[in-house]
């Protein structure tokens, strides 16, 4: 093309003729022309890369004073964020990790106590139906026999009927 086109030669986008302006280009094959703030003239082309696979190359602005610097100044800031990133990555692993394997140890541990609840309901069940027919056998007896031939337990067992069932018989 003419005056303020883009080609691309070698994988490298240049700028034909349009100095001053901000070529940009992107990974999804985007191009634009940008005007730059500053006036237009002859200069070097200064790539500079920013994230998500953006690529700002300013065209034309060689003139301007503390142009490179500010660029490196960029570059710098750029990468400055990208470790501070990486290192944020990297300690946020670690912590779901981390959090992972604890959870996994509490997990295990409410597993364990869990089967011993169960192996204690299990017993007192157990222990239950054995008190039902003791308590069952006592009933019994009492209503045979009242509380003749009970000597330690005759109290006992007469605050255990009142308090079943209201009031004696005998």
């Amino acid at each position: 093309g003419g005056p303020g086109m883009l080609t691309s030669q070698g994988g490298q986008l240049t700028s034909q003729g349009a100095p001053g302006m901000l070529t940009s280009t992107s990974s999804y094959g985007v191009d634009a022309m940008l005007p730059s703030p500053s006036q237009p003239g002859p200069g070097h082309v200064y790539p500079y890369n920013m994230k998500d696979g953006v690529e700002v190359v300013i065209i034309g602005l060689a003139d301007k004073p503390g142009l490179e610097e500010q660029i490196i100044k960029l570059q710098k800031k750029e990468s400055d964020r990208r470790e501070q990133n990486r290192l944020a990555s990297i300690i946020k692993r670690r912590k779901q990790k981390a959090t992972k394997k604890e959870i996994e140890e509490e997990n295990t541990k409410l597993k364990a106590e869990n089967a011993d609840l169960k192996d204690e309901i299990k017993a007192l069940k157990e222990k239950l139906a054995g008190s039902q027919m003791f308590s069952n056998a006592v009933l019994e007896y009492h209503r045979a026999h009242g509380f003749k031939g009970l000597v330690l337990t005759a109290s006992a067992i007469k605050k255990w009927i009142q308090k079943k069932f209201g009031a004696l018989d005998n």
